[in-house]
């Protein structure tokens, strides 16, 4: 669904700027104030991407930290991120990244990833506790300061699946058993099969077209329910109707029925 949001659109060093404008908090914001020569080289890898527009995304208050977001149009969002920051906890129910870039200056990485635009939805407090839930019985738990609404989205399945879009906002509980390679898999296919983007593992390039509104470039076909971890099969699917019976469909098949009986000996 397309927002009639008109958001303002800026070069790679204006939304840098706007972005940064007013952090006191914000890590890559810090860094930035003090690696000029870093700015040019992510502008750069951006534009090598096909990057060069973007509408700021990052939060002024006191929960966006880390990240620097960006709206890159077309339903893609861009976090630039110290790579301190980043840990290597593959999580359930956390939005992986279509692309990552790692980007070196002299005093500091950065890493470039991308992602789906995915939308809040209705996301409370409560919200939180039911992921909170969800998680400890994976054996992972949020990250201090993440256990946030605005960090918790919900996918574009039929039941709005919680999932974490902060970078790195789990961390496996010390003595619970690891999460299987078979719950991996299967939340890597679910969100594939959401976002069919995921396997070519880059966005597209930015056009005279690019639609700077906000939307979710989701597969609308995917008939998926949603994400339960507890069932064998997590991936809940839409069933397939049966097909209706008819007159002659009916017939038919009584005559085969007639046919299948065993012939004399």
């Amino acid at each position: 669904m397309h927002s009639n949001k008109t958001p303002e659109i800026l070069t790679t060093k204006a939304a840098f700027g706007e972005a940064c404008a007013g952090l006191s908090n914000n890590e890559t914001a810090i860094r930035f104030n003090h690696d000029i020569p870093g700015q040019q080289k992510i502008v750069d890898a951006l534009k090598d991407m096909g990057l060069t527009k973007f509408v700021n995304l990052t939060s002024k208050s006191n929960e966006g930290t880390i990240a620097l977001s960006l709206y890159a149009g077309d339903g893609i969002v861009v976090k630039i991120i110290p790579q301190t920051y980043l840990n290597n906890t593959d999580a359930i129910h956390h939005l992986p990244a279509i692309s990552t870039q790692d980007v070196k200056t002299d005093n500091y990485e950065y890493a470039i990833k991308t992602y789906p635009w995915v939308e809040q939805g209705y996301v409370t407090d409560n919200s939180v506790e039911t992921l909170r839930d969800t998680l400890e019985t994976l054996g992972l738990k949020f990250i201090d300061g993440d256990d946030t609404a605005q960090n918790i989205h919900r996918m574009p399945d039929q039941n709005g699946t919680f999932v974490g879009i902060d970078s790195s906002m789990y961390h496996a509980i010390k003595g619970r058993p690891d999460i299987s390679e078979e719950q991996y898999s299967a939340w890597h296919e679910y969100v594939h099969t959401l976002f069919p983007i995921y396997p070519q593992g880059s966005v597209p390039a930015q056009t005279d077209n690019t639609d700077f509104s906000f939307f979710s470039i989701h597969d609308k076909e995917a008939k998926l329910i949603g994400f339960d971890s507890s069932l064998d099969d997590p991936i809940i699917r839409t069933q397939e109707p049966e097909p209706k019976k008819t007159f002659w469909r009916s017939m038919f098949s009584s005559s085969n029925d007639d046919n299948t009986h065993p012939a004399p000996f």
